[in-house]
Order: C-alpha cells, then sequence, then structure tokens
C-alpha cells in the first residue's frame, strides 16, 4: 500500500509538470546562471598573482590554527586513460604546467597558513577499498574524491558524513558549485559536493565540438550567433550534419573511413535528453525526488532523440565499432575522426580537448543543443560516473579539522586553481578561438544535474542508451516496466537516509 500512495504522488507531479519541466538550468560555478566562471581576481600571468586588491578577495571564515604537519589524506579513484587523471591534489614541484603549478602554490599557501600538507591516494578500486575501511572502522583516509554516482552509494550504505557536520564547510561561498550541490542533496542535506576545489567535474562537462572549415567550406552560417540567437536544436543539428555527411571513397557504403556528420557516444542519448529540459527525477519543496519522466513533453523530446542518435544517413556511435576497435572505440572512431576532420560534430565530455592540441584543423565549442527554439535556454551535462565530488567518511576521526582543511582548500583553488585551468589551460592553451570561451561561460553557466542519474536508479543513465542501442523506441512499454522497480529504489533510498516520507 505505501509503494501505491507515493505511486500516485508521482504521477500526479509528473503531469501537472508536462507542459517545460525543468527548464531552469543551472548557475555553474558560481552559482549566478550566466556570469564568467573565471573572473576572480587573479591575473593572467603565473598562477596566484592577484589581480585585485586585497580588500575585494573574499576570504573564509575559519578560526586561526595550525595543524603541525598533518598530513591531509585524500583517496582518489584510480586514473585509468591519459585524459581521466586527477591532478588536483597534489604536485611534487612546480614544472611550467599551468594546473600542476597551481597546485603547487596553491598546497604551498595552504601550508604556510594552516600548517597542513595534502596527500594523494590512489585507490586500486575505491568502492572496494572504502568499504573495507569504513567497516572496519579505520581512519586510514580523510575524505573522498571520487564519482558522483560512486559517492551517491557511499553515502546510502552511511559510509559518509553529512557536510553539516563539518562545522565550517560553506557551500554558500562562490568556490562551490551552489547549483549542482543544490541538485545532488537529498532532504536539504549534501553527503558529498564539487566546486572549485576539483577539476574532473568541468572535465566531465558534455560538450559538443566542431569543425570550422567544414563550417565555411559548406557556407552554413556563424554556429556562434546561432547559439546566440536561440538556434541551436536537434533540428538544427540534424540539418547540418546531413550536408556534412559525404562517401569519401566512392564505394557506396559508409563507415568510419568516411566523413560524418556526427560522430559520439551511445551516452550521448541521455546528455541531450537533459539538454532538451529534460530530467527523471525533480525535487520537491522538502527537497525530495519525484519522478517526472513519463510525460507527454518527454516522450516527444525522446522520439527526436532517437531520431537523431539512430540516424545513420549522418550520426556515426563509436560502440557501433567495438569489433574495429577493441579497446577504445571512442578514440578509434569519435576522437580520431574529428581530429581527421572527418566529422562536422563531435559529442564528448571537455576532457577531450588536451587528445586535439596535435589537430591541425581549427575547431570550435557549442554547448548541448536545444530540443526547439522555444526551449527558454540552453542546459549542459555532466558524465556522472566520471564527474568526481569530495566527501567526508564517517571513520574520519577529526570532522573541524576536514571542514577546514577542504574550505581552505576550496576557497583558495577558486583564486589560484580555476584561473590555471579555465583561463590559462582551456581558454589560452586548448581553444582556438575568443568565441569558444563564451561558448564555455554559457555550458558552465546553464549546468543541471538529474537526481536521478545521480543515484542511478534502475540503471537510468542505460535507460535511453539502451533503446538507441537496440534501435527500438520502446518508451512507453519499457517506462512501465521499470517504473515499479524505480519507485521502490526512490523509497529505499529516503530510508537509507532516515527519511519517512508517510
Amino acid at each position: 500500500m505505501k509503494t501505491m500512495k507515493y505511486k500516485i504522488a508521482v504521477l500526479f507531479l509528473a503531469v501537472s509538470l508536462f507542459v517545460f519541466p525543468a527548464l531552469s538550468c543551472g548557475g555553474g560555478k558560481d552559482g549566478g546562471g550566466g556570469e564568467d566562471l573565471h573572473d576572480n581576481g587573479t591575473a593572467e600571468g603565473q598562477p596566484g598573482e592577484e589581480g585585485t586588491k586585497a580588500e575585494e578577495k573574499i576570504v573564509p571564515d575559519l578560526p586561526e590554527v595550525g595543524y603541525g604537519g598533518y598530513v591531509f589524506r585524500v583517496m582518489a579513484r584510480p586514473d585509468w586513460a591519459p585524459h581521466w587523471v586527477t591532478r588536483d591534489i597534489f604536485a611534487e614541484s612546480q614544472n611550467g604546467e599551468p594546473v600542476n603549478d597551481a597546485v603547487y602554490v596553491r598546497n604551498m599557501n595552504l601550508f604556510e597558513k594552516y600548517g597542513f600538507e595534502l596527500a594523494h591516494i590512489e585507490a586500486k578500486d575505491i568502492r572496494s577499498e572504502v568499504n573495507k575501511s569504513v567497516k572496519a572502522g579505520t581512519d586510514s583516509f580523510d575524505a573522498v574524491l571520487t564519482d558522483i554516482q560512486c559517492s551517491s552509494s557511499f553515502a546510502m550504505n552511511g559510509f559518509l558524513s553529512p557536510f553539516s557536520e563539518l562545522k565550517y564547510i560553506d557551500l554558500g561561498k562562490p568556490w562551490w558549485d551552489s547549483s549542482a550541490n543544490a541538485d545532488m542533496s537529498i532532504n536539504k542535506t549534501n553527503f558529498y559536493a564539487m566546486g572549485d576545489i576539483n577539476l574532473m567535474d568541468n572535465d566531465a562537462t558534455w560538450v559538443f565540438f566542431f569543425n570550422k572549415k567544414t563550417i565555411q567550406d559548406l557556407d552554413i552560417g556563424d554556429l556562434y550567433e546561432i547559439v546566440k540567437g536561440g538556434g541551436w536544436t536537434l533540428d538544427k543539428l540534424a540539418e547540418t550534419g546531413r550536408a556534412a555527411t559525404k562517401d569519401l571513397d566512392g564505394d557506396g557504403t559508409m563507415d568510419y573511413t568516411d566523413q560524418w556528420g556526427l560522430t559520439g557516444a551511445i551516452e550521448c542519448s541521455s546528455a541531450f535528453m537533459t539538454s532538451a529540459g529534460e530530467r527523471t527525477a525533480y525535487k520537491d519543496s522538502a527537497d525530495l525526488p519525484i519522478l517526472t519522466m513519463n510525460t507527454t513533453r518527454a516522450a516527444d523530446v525522446f522520439a527526436k532523440v532517437f531520431q537523431t542518435m539512430t540516424d545513420e544517413s549522418f550520426v556515426i556511435l563509436a560502440e557501433r565499432h567495438w569489433k574495429q576497435f577493441p579497446s577504445d572505440p571512442w578514440t578509434g572512431v569519435n576522437i580520431n575522426m574529428f581530429k581527421d576532420g572527418r566529422a562536422l560534430f563531435m559529442c564528448h565530455p571537455l576532457t577531450t580537448i588536451a587528445q586535439m592540441r596535435d589537430m591541425e584543423g581549427d575547431f570550435g565549442i557549442l554547448p548541448m543543443p536545444k530540443y526547439e527554439t522555444a526551449q527558454p535556454q540552453y542546459c549542459n551535462v555532466l558524465q556522472y560516473n566520471n564527474a568526481s565530488v569530495y566527501s567526508v567518511p564517517v571513520t574520519n576521526a577529526d570532522f573541524e579539522r576536514s571542514g577546514v582543511v577542504l574550505e581552505a582548500m576550496a576557497a583558495e583553488s577558486m583564486y589560484i586553481l580555476t584561473p590555471a585551468y579555465y583561463d590559462i589551460t582551456l581558454q589560452r592553451k586548448y581553444t582556438r578561438d575568443d568565441e569558444s570561451s563564451g561558448m564555455l561561460d554559457l555550458i558552465f553557466s546553464t549546468r543541471i544535474l538529474d537526481v536521478g542519474f545521480v543515484f542511478n536508479w534502475q540503471n537510468l543513465q542505460g535507460f535511453y542508451a539502451g533503446m538507441v542501442d537496440k534501435k527500438q523506441n520502446t518508451f512507453a512499454s519499457s517506462y512501465e516496466k521499470i517504473e515499479p522497480k524505480l519507485i521502490l529504489d526512490i523509497e529505499k533510498t529516503l530510508a537509507a537516509f532516515g527519511i519517512d516520507i508517510y
């Protein structure tokens, strides 16, 4: 009976929201919904050179403490690819690389002011190691830095301390991503958070790369102006993508040696749903999740997404080529094709930009497309199984100290690490034009997180991808099949946090 009561509430709210659900997009790391993320008072020179008067710098509200050289241990997920590397915790020395040097300078500043050092503990299997340590009650690390979905699992298992117990952390300060953290909270409580303190949440942001020469050859027009005018939509993507597709070798068969309009991954389907303004679940006024994915608009949006993703007249997907590239089809198909100039668009996480430094042709960056021009604004999203967040285990021996350390790290990172990453590395080292900088500002200021993907109930992240993979749009029947299990999963999540919804 309890499940039925909750089901009725779920469906009622879903119907009430179907006209334009979730079109209020996030505010990025600045939480302001459009301000430049890199307008933080640091000059464009070396990391740590401040360009504003001292009185303009926002300082954290922290006590005067000295931790006597305490080594604050951060356990992080293992690096698993050249472009998925945790590089924001520790640096041995300066080497001229902006992010590395910023981490080194930040850590030196923190040591001088608070007397603590930072240590990066790379876990071989972070799920297993955190599980064993917490269950054994051992204080073997002070904080955890791993992906959102893994962190949500830790929280449900009771492994993480709520941030409300970390006395000096203020998630309302500008060095924390207020929008994302609000999207990830449950019952107005955060068990993990992101902000200037870490970089992989930025690296894991979905973006569109486009080949500038191909755009010019096709005389399509200025894509940046199209974005600014609100016309960058799924229909515009299909229109331009089809115009770019060519059978280069003339053999009558299209494969990865030819030129395509769009290259990407099947997983892009869930990102497209979010960029269209849809969410699998919302949160009510009590900050509790409510399913909202079974609406008329959601079905219409997915029909358009499905049509786009399965249109083999201009779309090539990496996962269709495991046989040819058994170890890494995303590089073998997507990245290599784009770098070779044989793809107009590539839908990939932003971290891919580091692999394109040797690309001869020029490229630009766009946000994820809207569903239609009438959609009020663009919405951008993270790759949940790669975007990292900070948390503190319940076995931590000193919550007060950990609060001071994390707040100090985040504040100092806003003035040193973020400029090195965003201003110097992304905007001056990796991008090829000034317009891309504006697009990055737009992307980061309109990010939203879907609580259904955060907890990944019933593998929701694979719900849309599964239908695209099978080339069968079974939205209504597939949802009907999993709805009771989704409701049960939500109830289990709330129960895990001690929340009685009845």
